[in-house]
Parts: C-alpha cells; structure tokens; sequence
C-alpha cells in the first residue's frame, strides 16, 4: 500500500504503511498514529494466498492459530469480547471496492492486528481487506475509496 502514500482521496491524504507480519509489532504503531492524527478511515491490508479476490472482513475474532510470526512468536488470545464487528460499514466498503465480504479475518496476524485495532482504536473507523496473491491495483483501491467515502 505504500504506492498509494500521499494520494489524495475527497481532501483527504492516503497514508500508506507497510505492516511487519508480527504479533506484537503490527498494532502499536498504527492505533499511535491514530490517536495523533485521528484519520477518517483505517484499513488493514493483508495478503490471503487461498483467496482468489478481494474480500473486506466483517469482524475479528478472539483466537489465533499456531503458526508463528515472522518474530518466531505464535499469538496469544487476547483478552476481551469474542468477536468484534469491524467500525465501518463493510458491505459498503465491499461494493466500493467491487470485492466480496468475508465473515472474519482468520487465526494469524492479520486477524491479531484487527482485533487488537477494535479494542484499542476507540471509535475511529477501523477494517480489514485480505488480498489475493495479486493483489488490488493502486489505482482500483484509489477509485473504491473515493466511491467509500462519497457516502452511501
């Protein structure tokens, strides 16, 4: 997402940051910038090599699978509420991004770093987007946001 840093979206500028795929390291720096900045829209990006299109996540769930991260470390269920519902409008986001829904983020990091936004981003618009292998041009994720926030 970092080719989309500094676009212009409907006034506003498109921050694009790469996420190290680690447990503990993947959410701090994002809900800090956050609470500096406190951005309209929050989006989470991640690849998900069984899917063939794009999916915007509906929830988080309180669980983690064993594989580890790129520290070595497997995630630890957090605590709090077992699932999560995602701070935005996800069917919508979906439609503007021409993708597809998905019930949850899965068990590794990407669903860690999801829920750990939820709980700790406050009310800030927060969500998720898995990827396919080939992922979503510059361009087309521009185009969706635009469409996102022009309203319903």
């Amino acid at each position: 997402m970092a080719r989309v840093d500094g676009a212009r979206v409907r006034g506003h500028t498109v921050v694009g940051r790469e996420m190290p795929v680690s447990f503990t390291r993947a959410h701090p720096p994002i809900l800090a910038r956050i609470a500096a900045h406190r951005p309209v829209l929050t989006l989470g990006f991640g690849v998900a090599v069984t899917r063939s299109t794009v999916t915007v996540e509906q929830q988080a769930r309180r669980r983690v699978g064993s594989r580890e991260d790129v520290d070595a470390l497997t995630g630890a269920a957090p605590r709090g509420p077992r699932v999560l519902p995602v701070l935005l409008d996800p069917a919508r986001l979906a439609a503007a991004l021409d993708a597809q829904l998905s019930q949850d983020a899965g068990d590794y990091v990407c669903n860690s770093w999801l829920y750990q936004m939820l709980r700790g981003a406050g009310d800030q618009p927060v969500g998720f987007v898995h990827l396919p292998l080939e992922g979503l041009a510059p361009e087309a994720l521009l185009t969706g946001l635009d469409r996102y926030l022009s309203g319903p």
